[in-house]
């Protein structure tokens, strides 16, 4: 079998996961070719008429829309990465025999359609070997997070929609000269190119209304339904609200939940020790967290000594889905797990698939997060059985050597 494997972003860690999956496949009798980064669907094509390979494995792309692709080409799409809008954008195209995975249970992740072709599920992994698996020292802090933030949104700003009617009201000759000509029609008498403060502060409020942070049971289309209610109210009809208001939408209800979510935890941390480390994007642009941002670790051999250095390692998820890459690490690093209770902790990619609070990972609710903080801080020899007991779990059913065999054995279904 030849697979061409195509990472979702060219950056380290699509690579690196790319990578370890690949090198599991090939010892398998599996031949990959394993690009660096995506491509476009013209040059997939060239790739596949040149390759010719039985399966193009793509991250978080569904079957290309631009072109077709060769017959006999098996599509696999490993969807990691959920927004409203995927199943909209990669979703338009698939043939029967397609196998679509998903990190977790594909409802709770925001799938609302049906697929006529097979759905599963296929988690991260962890490599095997060379990596440090066992402390070198006692902890050096109490509680650390390394995950990334997403930035503030400042209320003052123009909204998504706004910036691209200005764009578009800037270059005439692109647009129907109809669409410059001011009505007296009352559905479109305001004029949306001009700045209306309050419609940022509107979907924050909206957002902050509806999710309830460190509870993981963020429910997207919620959300993004009511956030276009509130857009309605400050466009005219006949803007295409789904277009316009599309990266606000996304962001809104994607990753501004998050960004409530990690703050809220943060605090809660802060609110306990002052030995607490934070790494990865987007730390540094929040004033209070500033002095506990490290910056970004790109090595995993330093992200593994960070999750042995730490006492507690703090992890969420908005939905609830608490078993991807940076909480299989920590276990097979020999870390403690800190993670939030969720509704969806038996769904797939929920915690209880392989996990149990107390003898694996710590859990705690917003209501008893500070008594159980205090209690796993102190007590070092529960620590260290919880580590080793996850890290088997760990290394028994969460390697990358596992995927690969799955991945064959669905493919051969």
């Amino acid at each position: 079998m030849k697979i061409l494997m195509i990472p979702a972003v060219a950056n380290r860690y699509d690579q690196v996961m790319t990578d370890a999956l690949a090198t599991e496949l090939r010892e398998l009798g599996v031949q990959v070719h394993l690009l660096m980064g995506p491509v476009n669907a013209r040059t997939l094509r060239r790739l596949c008429l040149r390759l010719k390979p039985d399966v193009v494995f793509r991250i978080n792309a569904g079957r290309p829309r631009a072109v077709e692709l060769p017959k006999g080409i098996r599509h696999v799409c490993w969807f990691q990465d959920f927004h409203y809008i995927t199943q909209n954008k990669e979703l338009k195209v698939i043939e029967k025999d397609d196998l679509i995975y998903f990190l977790g249970d594909a409802r709770s992740l925001g799938l609302r359609k049906q697929l006529p072709c097979r759905l599963s599920h296929l988690y991260t992994g962890v490599s095997a070997s060379g990596l440090p698996t066992e402390p070198d020292g006692p902890p050096e802090y109490s509680m650390s997070l390394a995950g990334f933030i997403p930035p503030p949104r400042d209320p003052a700003l123009r909204s998504t929609g706004e910036t691209l009617i200005e764009q578009a009201l800037r270059a005439p000759v692109r647009i129907p000269r109809w669409l410059h000509m001011r009505t007296k029609m009352s559905e479109i008498s305001y004029k949306p190119w001009r700045h209306v403060p309050g419609l940022v502060s509107e979907y924050q409020a909206t957002v902050e209304a509806g999710h309830v942070p460190l509870a993981g049971k963020l429910d997207v289309y919620e959300i993004v339904n009511a956030l276009k209610e509130v857009s309605k109210r400050y466009y005219p009809k006949w803007l295409p609200i789904e277009y316009m208001c599309r990266d606000d939408l996304v962001y809104f209800s994607t990753h501004y939940p998050r960004m409530l979510d990690r703050i809220n935890l943060i605090r809660r941390a802060m609110n306990i020790t002052s030995k607490l480390v934070l790494y990865g994007p987007g730390w540094t642009q929040y004033p209070e967290f500033a002095p506990f941002a490290k910056g970004t670790i790109h090595d995993t051999r330093q992200l593994y000594r960070l999750f042995q250095k730490s006492r507690l390692n703090l992890a969420n998820n908005t939905h609830g889905l608490g078993l991807h890459s940076r909480t299989l690490e920590c276990m097979h690093a020999g870390g403690v797990v800190m993670m939030h209770t969720s509704p969806h902790d038996g769904a797939e990619g929920g915690m209880h698939n392989y996990f149990e609070p107390g003898i694996h990972y710590i859990s705690f609710d917003k209501a008893n997060f500070d008594n159980v903080a205090m209690k796993w801080l102190t007590d070092s020899t529960a620590r260290v059985t919880m580590a080793r007991n996850a890290q088997k779990v760990v290394l028994a059913n969460h390697l990358w050597r596992h995927r690969a065999q799955q991945i064959l054995k669905d493919l051969s279904a």
